[in-house]
């Protein structure tokens, strides 16, 4: 049961599909999602709301990539509404309060569909690119706490850290166990590293 389901809030699940190097949401030991803009690279960010249809399509495209992982999250209803009024679908409630919701925030640029051409119509209205103007709306709009999931856990071992120490690279059961965390800007680090 998600949190929103235990409160009876509407919400929708959201995913976001990332590789080593470019972490862009950041989540703390608790959960909370800190930030989209982890590699404050001005570009924004691509998240797909409501099914996994896309984030699943796109892992699997990039299955042998580095620290391959999947971030999920909920996000709140006004948010949510926004999307089904710019993308024209839901009732028409919901897209006049997301109507309202956006006039709310002054948001001028509608986020950018997916083209994959393997896709329903429904995930590529749903499977967004959000410029950057969105990102403090997006964190603001996140409800409970992301879980991720690292793709390829069982046969990859990911950079280490420990009260921001960094401790090398180690597996995904070491890093668990001893009670590390991933070393999300780690990636490029190395022996001569650790310590620091």
């Amino acid at each position: 049961m998600t949190d929103s389901e235990e409160r009876g809030v509407a919400m929708v699940m959201a995913y976001r599909v990332e590789r080593a190097g470019a972490y862009k949401i950041r989540v703390d030991a608790n959960g909370k999602i800190t930030t989209f803009d982890g590699t404050n690279d001005k570009y924004g960010i691509d998240i797909s709301f409501g099914t996994a249809d896309h984030s699943t399509y796109y892992a699997g495209e990039h299955t042998s990539d580095q620290g391959l992982r999947v971030v999920t999250f909920e996000m709140e209803e006004g948010f949510w509404n926004a999307i089904k009024y710019l993308k024209k679908f839901g009732k028409d409630s919901e897209k006049n309060a997301g109507k309202v919701w956006l006039e709310q925030r002054k948001i001028k640029k509608e986020p950018s569909g997916s083209d994959g051409a393997n896709l329903s119509s429904f995930v590529k209205k749903t499977a967004l690119h959000f410029d950057r103007e969105w990102l403090p709306h997006l964190l603001k709009s996140v409800s409970g706490k992301a879980s991720i999931e690292y793709v390829n856990e069982e046969t990859e071992v990911y950079p280490a850290k420990l009260d921001g120490v960094f401790y090398g690279f180690m597996s995904m059961s070491d890093i668990q166990d001893g009670g590390y965390e991933v070393d999300e800007d780690g990636w490029d680090k190395t022996d001569e590293d650790i310590g620091k």
